[in-house]
């Protein structure tokens, strides 16, 4: 049970964590006329991928523990349920993970080029 529900968990935080990466590079490329001009540092991207691959897949593991594992199948067979009918990972909950995403970059990208829309400093120096 708790296998099934922490993969179905990990493959939608990778899908989560990539749609929001890379369409964050899409909205600056949408706005610097497509020149191939980086808007990430190299190290930025690579610490990005072992940061936000690793430190959530660990908490997960270590943290999501809903139920003793002994003798649970026995006592509590009931739980297996959502397991058996594949409700952690539906296409419902895919779809919201990837709106969650886009909403994420667009959050990321957008706020910040609102807030220095002037420039970094006053008009007025």
């Amino acid at each position: 049970r708790w296998d099934f529900q922490r993969i179905s968990l990990v493959i939608l935080f990778f899908f989560y964590k990539n749609i929001a990466f890379a369409m964050v590079i899409y909205w600056f490329a949408c706005f610097n006329g497509f020149s191939g001009t980086a808007f990430w540092d190299d190290m930025f991207q690579a610490v990005w991928n072992v940061f936000f691959t690793s430190v959530p897949i660990l908490a997960v593991a270590m943290f999501n523990k809903d139920m003793k594992f002994q003798s649970t199948l026995h006592h509590f067979p009931y739980l297996y349920y959502d397991v058996q009918c594949g409700k952690d990972f539906t296409s419902r909950r895919f779809i919201l993970w990837s709106v969650d995403a886009l909403w994420c970059s667009m959050t990321s990208f957008f706020v910040p080029l609102l807030a220095l829309h002037q420039g970094p400093t006053d008009p007025d120096g």
